[in-house]
């Protein structure tokens, strides 16, 4: 199992999590097999976003497409945010 952590910072955690929740499709679209958000304690808009993915290749096709990109201008990421591919050890 490969997950994709994200962190990222967002316009507005409400905007941002609407979005999120609707691109569902998407993700399993794309193979991912789950998914979590964790949400700063000290700023609402600074999350962490987790994606597991059956292999690290498929998590890293998925960090860098294009359906990713658009959800995030969509979802108001500002910046650039974190991503990492690790494996579960």
């Amino acid at each position: 199992m490969a997950y994709l952590l994200g962190r990222i910072s967002v316009e507005d955690y409400a905007h941002f999590r609407n979005t999120f929740d609707g691109k569902e499709d998407m993700r399993r679209a794309a193979g991912a097999t789950g998914s979590t958000i964790y949400q700063s304690v000290d700023d609402p808009n600074e999350v962490v976003v987790q994606l597991e993915f059956p292999t690290p290749d498929a998590a890293r096709a998925f960090s860098t497409s294009e359906g990713l990109r658009n959800a995030m201008q969509q979802a108001g990421i500002q910046g650039e945010p974190r991503i990492l591919v690790v494996n579960k050890t």
